[in-house]
């Protein structure tokens, strides 16, 4: 099969696996999971970030995201599968064109079959996770990082990348020092280091405006 026909293949098997066990299996919001509900739940109805008797103790990001959708008129549990279902597939998209990019179709292939199958992944569909929203963004950030030399206006990568960036900042505070990973990734990739600095500074100055008004 060619590699994209593999890829669509991979993916639907991926997402009515994901879809087969959150309805075999339905797992109720606990811990983590069920303060991330709540604080959706109180943005979607317009009421203040406050749990627990603290405030803005949990960050802002994934409650947000998750209040789009509780907005929208779904439902707890169908806000939960829908968008873990949404990441997978951006994270499928991101794995592939990045395994195309590094390996070619053989790395693409065997990338986003791992990803399909790979059973924390799928046990967790049913789970509000921040960590599973990370994995397209700092997929994304990887991406645009490895590809930004092919494009016309690198700048506007760098400015998306940042963008990225204040996101998952927003969403796990300690990814602030991804940026010095990713000053390693354009180092690497530019082999010149005024070049990395320039491109990882207009990244960080665009991360700080996304994080700042929070």
């Amino acid at each position: 099969l060619p590699s994209k026909k593999w890829a669509t293949y991979t993916i639907a098997v991926g997402i009515t696996i994901r879809i087969i066990w959150c309805l075999t299996l339905p797992s109720p919001p606990l811990s983590d999971s069920a303060s991330y509900v709540e604080l959706a739940r109180s943005i979607a109805e317009g009421g203040p970030y406050y749990i627990d008797r603290t405030w803005a103790y949990w960050p802002p990001g994934y409650p947000m995201y998750l209040s789009f959708f509780l907005e929208i008129g779904l439902n707890v549990s169908a806000t939960i599968l829908v968008t873990n279902i949404l990441q997978y597939l951006a994270s499928s998209a991101l794995i592939y064109l990045t395994g195309l990019k590094i390996g070619g179709p053989l790395t693409a292939r065997m990338s986003t079959s791992l990803l399909s199958l790979w059973p924390s992944l799928v046990t967790a569909t049913g789970i509000a996770q921040k960590e599973q929203l990370l994995i397209p963004i700092i997929l994304g950030i990887f991406y645009l990082s490895i590809t930004s030399d092919n494009c016309k206006a690198p700048i506007f990568d760098h400015v998306l990348r940042g963008i990225l960036l204040g996101l998952a900042c927003l969403i796990q505070p300690s990814l602030t020092f991804f940026i010095l990973v990713i000053f390693i990734i354009d180092y690497i990739h530019k082999s010149r280091f005024r070049e990395a600095f320039k491109s990882t500074f207009i990244t960080s100055i665009i991360a700080i405006f996304i994080i700042t008004p929070w």
